[in-house]
Order: C-alpha cells, then sequence, then structure tokens
C-alpha cells in the first residue's frame, strides 16, 4: 500500500510523464525486442506510464486509490437457478502444457499457427500456459520482417491462380500483432486459412476430369442437404450460434462463393 501511495502523488506521476517523454526524445526510431516481439522503444515507457494511471484511479464520489479489488454485487435472498454449460468443443489443435515452456514464435512454429493467435488461445503474451488449451487449425505460416503492409502481406501469400485480397488475409490474421501500415517483425502469420488450402475458389466449380486431378472428394460425416455442391474436398457441420458470417471467417470465404458451394442458401442466409 505504501508503494501504491508513493506512486500515485503529483510528484512521482509528473516525473513519470517527463521520463517517458525523454524516452521518446532521445530514442525516436530505435526498437527493441520485448516478449518475442520488435517493439518501438518508446512502447516500454508508455505501458509503464499507462498501468501506472489505470493503478491510481480514483472513485468518482469517495477520493481513494483504486486497487482493482472486486465489488461483491449487494446481498439478496432471491435463490439462485443452477444451469448446466456444456463443455466448449475444440474445433482446432487441443494441445497439453508443455513440461519445457516455448516461445509465443516456438510454438507457432511447432503447430503452425499465427503467433496472434497463438497469444489468444494461450492468453498470454508470453504463451505460458498450464491448463490444455485449443489452438487453432494449422496453416502454411510465415516470419514477418521489414515491417510489410498487410497489402505487401496479401500480395505475398497470392499466386498466379488466386489473388489474396488484404481483408481475406486479415481473416486468416484476426489477431495480427502491429498495424497494417506495419505489423511487427518477428511473428507468424498465416498465408492461407487456417485448416484448409485455398479459400476461395472459382465461383464457376469444375469437377474434375481425372482422379485426383484437382482435389480430393471429402465423404461428409454428415447428411447434407440438396444444393450442395457433391465435388467438395471438406464439408463443415455447422452448430448453434453458426451464422454465414462465421462459417465465411472460418474459412476465409465470401458469401458468393459460400452460396455457389452450398445452392440452397438463400440471400440473407435465413435458412443455413
Amino acid at each position: 500500500m505504501d508503494n501504491i501511495t508513493t506512486l500515485c502523488t503529483t510528484t512521482c506521476q509528473t516525473s513519470l510523464q517527463a521520463w517517458g517523454l525523454s524516452v521518446e526524445t532521445a530514442r525516436a526510431g530505435q526498437t527493441v525486442v520485448k516478449q518475442g516481439v520488435v517493439v518501438e522503444a518508446k512502447a516500454l515507457s508508455l505501458s509503464l506510464a499507462y498501468n501506472a494511471e489505470i493503478a491510481c484511479l480514483q472513485d468518482s464520489k469517495i477520493i481513494q486509490l483504486h486497487y482493482h479489488i472486486p465489488r461483491l454485487p449487494p446481498h439478496s435472498a432471491t435463490t439462485a437457478t443452477v444451469t448446466t454449460t456444456a463443455t466448449p468443443t475444440c474445433l482446432g489443435q487441443l494441445v497439453q502444457p508443455i513440461t519445457n515452456w516455448l516461445t509465443c514464435n516456438s510454438l507457432s512454429d511447432l503447430y503452425n499457427v499465427s503467433t496472434g493467435n497463438a497469444r489468444l488461445a494461450t492468453g498470454s503474451a508470453d504463451c505460458y500456459f498450464n491448463t490444455t488449451v485449443c489452438l487453432p487449425q494449422p496453416c502454411p505460416i510465415a516470419t514477418v520482417w521489414d515491417a510489410p503492409s498487410c497489402a505487401s502481406l496479401a500480395n505475398l501469400a497470392s499466386n498466379a491462380t488466386y489473388n489474396v485480397s488484404e481483408s481475406q488475409l486479415l481473416s486468416w490474421n484476426p489477431n495480427i500483432l502491429g498495424s497494417c501500415d506495419g505489423v511487427s517483425n518477428g511473428q507468424r502469420v498465416c498465408l492461407q486459412a487456417p485448416g484448409g488450402t485455398w479459400a476461395t475458389p472459382p465461383v464457376a466449380i469444375t469437377a474434375p476430369t481425372g482422379t485426383s486431378q484437382y482435389f480430393t472428394t471429402a465423404t461428409p460425416a454428415y447428411p447434407t442437404q440438396n444444393g450442395t455442391t457433391s465435388d467438395c474436398g471438406k464439408y463443415y457441420q455447422v452448430s448453434t450460434g453458426d451464422d454465414c458470417a462465421t462459417v465465411d471467417l472460418r474459412f476465409g470465404l465470401n458469401f458468393t462463393t459460400l452460396q455457389a458451394l452450398n445452392t440452397f442458401l438463400d440471400d440473407t442466409c435465413s435458412n443455413l
């Protein structure tokens, strides 16, 4: 408590702000490595200043230091109703705690997932976890250097057959580190849709003229609706909470392609 009291004095706060400005001036344009990611040097001082500001928040009615102590709701005599929550299903890679802890990028390399998604799945900026976690499905990954833009990465993911858009790249990397003007160096990013190959086949579906010439037809695990293309390399069973938008995001599709592959879908996706 003495430490937080000292931290929250006007003198200390002013000194912290002055220090942050001096770091920004003296180290302008310089970078450091923090938790496996290259960031500007000023980010460290800004982070400390921000955390100090949060720690010193004051109540609007009674001046008191804020210690992040949870406020319990008022006691109520109402009888609580116990409900059973279904155990969430992992649709990606179920990973047990690792004895020899790996960095985020090492974890990404081992399971072929983006660094941003690895951080989100583990709930840790360092990707440390001591309980089972659900990583996304694997994808072809690349290591980012020279702080490229998202448009540059989309161009890198494109080839002579498929032109990957910036929005499609971001659908594969929803937790990309940095801004699209220049993403953070050192991280791994997906160059294709997790769990699949190219996620945007031409709208005109052409059946293969020979065995495995284009793809291997998958066998659906569940009955399919009339209007679902029979020349399909992968099927997905929709579940409660899914809509066309979530399916598109999961597989890097757009609605036009999804509807072309599943012609029973109406224009508002009300019959998914």
